[in-house]
């Protein structure tokens, strides 16, 4: 609710991108609908990357975590959700991350 506010620096008709990157579940998923119900009114475009390496190392299984992450994720996944094996994979698609995001200015 304060990240693009004009006191933390946010400009009216400035694209706003929000990236979350994380290694598991929230735990504060009771919030996640009402969060990005916000995000889609203030028209907050939404990437998420899921770095797997934790559930892979403890071979514990993704899917109830990729799909709380493609939720996050603004529509559609393939454009907007990355997963990686580990976290150096990272600097894999930074390169890819940042030709869309300045591609919406």
């Amino acid at each position: 609710s304060e990240a693009f506010s004009p006191e933390r620096g946010g400009r009216e008709g400035a694209t706003k991108v929000m990236v979350v990157v994380t290694d598991g579940e929230s735990h504060d998923g009771v919030e996640l609908r009402d969060a990005l119900a916000e995000c889609e009114k203030r028209n907050i475009s939404r990437y998420a990357i899921a770095v797997l390496g934790h559930y892979i190392r403890r071979r514990k299984d993704t899917e109830t975590f990729i799909k709380e992450i493609k939720f996050i994720a603004s529509d559609p996944d393939e454009k907007h959700f990355f997963n990686v094996s580990d976290e150096a994979a990272l600097n894999d698609i930074v390169d890819a991350l940042g030709d869309r995001i300045f591609g919406l200015e």
